[in-house]
């Protein structure tokens, strides 16, 4: 096979690595529609009659799988980085692989918020709550204490 520029600059590897990520990311979305379909439905608080989805349980799965997909994207990229012989394209990848990180981190972070406000409305609706009974004169007012769920 004749070395051309591309074979002298690594592109005869972008395409295996891309290949490979390509395949992998697949793998993944597959794994986590289905291993989150058996949690939400083997959960114990999932029912049919009335009909309750526990979506807490599942956004936290899917956070860690996001979590294992973006390390395994830093890792792909590093493996990028270092094919790469111009420094102008070390920078330039770099530089958008950290603004794709901050960008990650800023949503994984109000995800993270997310998943934790039902417990912090828990606690303050228990301090708010009204202990009593419940006559034709007085109303009353039931919520559900998951609001997540469905």
């Amino acid at each position: 096979m004749p070395a051309n520029r591309e074979m002298l600059e690594g592109e005869a590897y972008w395409g295996r690595i891309k290949s490979i990520k390509r395949k992998l990311y697949a793998l993944e979305v597959v794994l986590m529609i289905a291993m989150g379909a058996v949690l939400v439905i083997s959960s114990q608080e999932f029912s049919l009659d009335p009909l309750l989805l526990p979506f807490d349980k599942l956004l936290g799965f899917i956070l860690i799988m996001i979590l294992i997909i973006m390390m395994e994207g830093f890792v792909f990229r590093i493996m990028q980085v270092q094919i790469c012989k111009s420094d102008s394209t070390k920078h330039i990848m770099s530089t958008n692989s950290i603004r794709r990180g901050i960008i990650i981190a800023i949503i994984a972070a109000i995800i993270a918020v997310l998943l934790l406000f039902p417990g912090m409305t828990a606690n303050v609706e228990d301090a708010i709550s009204y202990n009593g009974t419940v006559t034709h004169d007085r109303s009353a007012r039931f919520q559900n204490k998951d609001p997540m769920a469905l």
